[in-house]
């Protein structure tokens, strides 16, 4: 008979209790901080205004900014896996190039970044580019070369900025059909769906490279994808953006090519920001600014909630568990947010005549708004700085907890804006 002694069975104990934990990773808000700019310790304390800053957050001057910092470290401590290049909890392909634009964001605006996280960000980077198939949806491929746009844009290696043209071309070489609802890019390969993401991205996508590279056919690109998507129908009477058109119908049937009249993702607000701000940058048209403002003011109206005294805090129309048990929809009011800097970045930062002085004061106290909400509810109050993904609800664990900590990063990235 195998006989296993007291001190072989304390040892198996530990074994399972390890793997255990391997399996099932619980936040670890004791590990000292990424970046040596930033190098805190534990506080149970919260610091949800910007009244006291805490004192072991050196070089970091407001307390958002101290929360975003620290909410880095624990998306890394609790959330990276080193050998696999990727997060944990993360959802899919498209959701990674999320997150490596937030993180870009946040050392590109904080000036916190130090070699470590400069490394991660470069090497999932290179990995999950190297996964593009054939059948990768063409809005998900999208997400990454916007996500290596933003690499050159922060570090000028102009092998990111060619990566990026390579996805981009690839996407409309593929996707983009004049004869089925008179334009637009295509959904994926099947060509079944004509939806407004994979256009709204197609339109930052083309803006962006026509201002990096100055090849007219981006330019082109622009105004044609501009032209039909302001026509489709997706842009409702209130200012939002449905999820795409109806084509699953007979060609005769009235409803083919309209509106599906779909949920008004937050996302899809939020990309045509970037879109319309950037070309506005470029060409002044004030028409750009007020159809983004427009936008803007019908999201602040009606993707809210109210919840625990704190008004307007930015909700999908759908309900909290359908945001908590899926990969996509807890990604999209970060990018919402994301886009919304953009927007003032384009717009509102760079205007010296104090036109958008009323814009500005209605979006900072908005942001503001969201920074509140996402600290005072959704903080696991066993860790500092760990979020979860609906920002009027308590703290949630889910299957996609990266997420929730991805997004609160792109809302805290905020913080750092001038």
């Amino acid at each position: 008979r195998f006989f296993i002694s007291s001190s072989m069975r304390c040892q198996l104990l530990i074994c399972i209790c390890l793997l255990s934990a391997l399996l099932d990773a619980q936040p670890d808000c004791n590990q000292n901080i990424s970046s040596s700019n930033c190098n805190v310790s534990w506080s149970a304390n919260k610091y949800c205004d910007n009244a006291t800053m805490p004192a072991m957050c050196a070089n970091v001057p407001s307390s958002s900014q101290y929360i975003a910092c620290r909410a880095v470290n624990i998306l890394q401590s609790t959330y990276y896996q080193t050998l696999l290049f990727e997060w944990s909890h993360d959802g899919n392909w498209w959701n990674k190039a999320n997150t490596i634009e937030t993180l870009i964001n946040f050392c590109d605006l904080s000036n916190l970044c130090d070699k470590h996280l400069s490394d991660v960000i470069y090497n999932v980077t290179s990995v999950q580019i190297l996964l593009k198939t054939p059948w990768s949806g063409y809005d998900d491929i999208q997400w990454w070369s916007l996500a290596m746009i933003r690499f050159y844009e922060w570090q000028h290696n102009k092998h990111w900025l060619q990566k990026a043209i390579d996805f981009y071309d690839y996407v409309w070489d593929n996707a983009w059909d004049n004869v089925t609802c008179g334009g637009g890019l295509w959904w994926n390969v099947n060509k079944t769906v004509k939806n407004a993401i994979t256009n709204e991205l197609a339109l930052v996508n083309s803006i962006k490279l026509y201002n990096l590279t100055q090849d007219e056919k981006y330019l082109q690109q622009f105004e044609w994808t501009w032209k039909w998507f302001a026509s489709s129908g997706m842009l409702n009477a209130e200012w939002l953006i449905n999820d795409g058109l109806t084509l699953n119908v007979n060609k005769n049937d009235s409803r083919y090519c309209q509106a599906n009249n779909g949920v008004t993702w937050t996302y899809n607000q939020g990309v045509i920001l970037g879109a319309l701000s950037k070309m506005y940058a470029m060409n002044g048209d004030e028409r750009l600014v007020n159809t983004a403002w427009n936008i803007i003011q019908s999201v602040m109206k009606n993707l809210r909630t109210s919840q625990n005294g704190i008004d307007d805090i930015l909700h999908e129309a759908v309900s909290d568990a359908s945001v908590f048990d899926n990969n996509d929809h807890p990604q999209f009011k970060g990018i919402f947010m994301r886009y919304l800097m953009y927007f003032y970045q384009n717009v509102i930062a760079s205007d010296t005549h104090g036109t958008y002085n009323s814009m500005k004061e209605e979006i900072l106290a908005y942001a503001q708004q969201q920074l509140t909400a996402i600290c005072s509810n959704t903080m696991n109050p066993d860790c500092y700085a760990q979020f979860s993904a609906v920002w009027n609800a308590s703290w949630t664990q889910s299957d996609y907890s990266a997420i929730g900590q991805d997004i609160a990063i792109d809302a805290y990235n905020w913080a750092f804006v001038r």
